[in-house]
């Protein structure tokens, strides 16, 4: 799969299928392994890109980055793919990565698929995400596993560095996306299952759908965490009407 040094550091991605692009971001101290299977069956209708966001992966194990770092190494991605207008689907921090990238480059974005959205970092849910990320001295053997396909050997480095990276005040208010979510005009899907949790909190997509003008919103019964991964079918047919509108 592509490899190439982007904004001076190496970078991986995965490159699947024809048509419209559609680029994808994974969450926190994840990579484009967690989103193959959902790749691979949107390729049959788009040609989707999946990156290894900086720090993560098989992309350079970084232990520090600017702010703008993702969104930076987002934009020169698609540069280098001589991409122009893509459509843009992110996941937990991935959500907040492509909803930054629709706010700092509006005509790079046609439509947003924002799945268990993350709107700022407010005190419960940052304690919750350093308690939930910071516990990996003792994961059981099949999670270290997962890591470890994940990210290679390196793995605990990875999440180590991925702690150190989250925790900077900096960061985080670079991704507080309150206010410059108002802004925001493309067609927008706002997903997640009806689970009350603490991470990713269920009024976060309520907020988000009262700041996008015309945004979708579907929050799907007795589902826990992830609508996409619970209903797929359900959820890919959304997202494929949702891009058709963005046309």
């Amino acid at each position: 799969m592509p490899e190439a040094i982007i904004n001076g550091l190496q970078h991986y991605w995965e490159d699947h299928g024809e048509g419209e692009p559609l680029i994808m971001f994974h969450g926190a101290s994840q990579s484009s392994v967690s989103l193959a299977h959902h790749a691979l069956a949107l390729s049959k209708t788009h040609r989707v890109i999946v990156p290894d966001m900086r720090a993560m992966g098989r992309s350079a194990h970084v232990s520090e980055m600017p702010p703008s770092a993702w969104i930076d190494d987002a934009k020169a991605l698609l540069d280098h793919l001589g991409l122009q207008r893509v459509h843009a689907f992110g996941i937990s921090l991935g959500a907040r990565v492509a909803l930054r990238l629709a706010i700092d480059h509006p005509a790079l974005v046609k439509t947003l698929t924002l799945e268990l959205p993350i709107i700022a970092m407010e005190g419960a849910t940052n304690t919750a995400l350093n308690v939930n990320l910071g516990s990996f001295g003792n994961l059981p053997e099949a999670d270290q596993k997962m890591r470890e396909d994940q990210h290679g050997t390196d793995w605990r480095n990875v999440l180590a560095n991925y702690m150190s990276i989250r925790n900077k005040p900096e960061l985080q208010d670079h991704y507080s996306l309150r206010e410059t979510s108002k802004g925001v005009r493309v067609p927008t899907l706002i997903l997640r299952g009806d689970e009350r949790e603490v991470v990713h909190p269920l009024g976060h997509c309520f907020e988000l759908h009262q700041n996008i003008p015309g945004s979708w919103l579907w929050i799907r019964p007795n589902t826990n965490g992830s609508s996409l991964n619970a209903a797929p079918e359900e959820g890919y047919a959304l997202m494929r009407a949702l891009m058709a509108n963005g046309q």
